[in-house]
């Protein structure tokens, strides 16, 4: 049996039509989006949850234990629950997932607890060889 790879892509969408994120699914060969933010609403109605399920379909997966537990508070990123998010997503590259966006509002991935949940990623699960910000 081969090893699984996968490559990490993440992305913010701040400021950005949801176009832009099916155009990027497309072009780069993604399998999997993955939601990373603790709570998968936004004032436009094209972010939510339900909406991106119909947008992506199979695509879109939300993984609430790799959101940003201190959002609200403003304090430095702590994820939720690492060890449970990362079990989640590290089935889905164990599943056959090789391309993986990691998205969040924040568009700047520096201002973004996801730089963390992708550098766990790395860490943390077989098969993860890269890590890619897309602006």
């Amino acid at each position: 049996m081969r090893q699984m790879s996968a490559l990490i892509y993440t992305w913010g969408y701040q400021g950005r039509a949801v176009e832009t994120l099916v155009e990027i699914v497309e072009r780069e060969g993604i399998d999997l989006v993955v939601d990373v933010r603790g709570n998968p609403y936004s004032r436009r109605p094209e972010w939510r949850k339900e909406a991106l399920e119909k947008t992506l379909g199979d695509t879109y997966r939300w993984i609430g234990w790799l959101g940003n537990a201190n959002y609200r508070d403003g304090g430095e990123p702590r994820l939720r629950d690492a060890r449970r998010g990362m079990r989640e997503l590290g089935r889905l590259v164990s599943g056959g997932a090789e391309k993986i966006l990691l998205f969040c509002y924040e568009r700047d991935w520096r201002e973004c607890h996801r730089r963390m949940v992708a550098e766990h990623a790395r860490q943390e699960i077989p098969g993860v060889v890269q890590v890619q910000h897309l602006d």
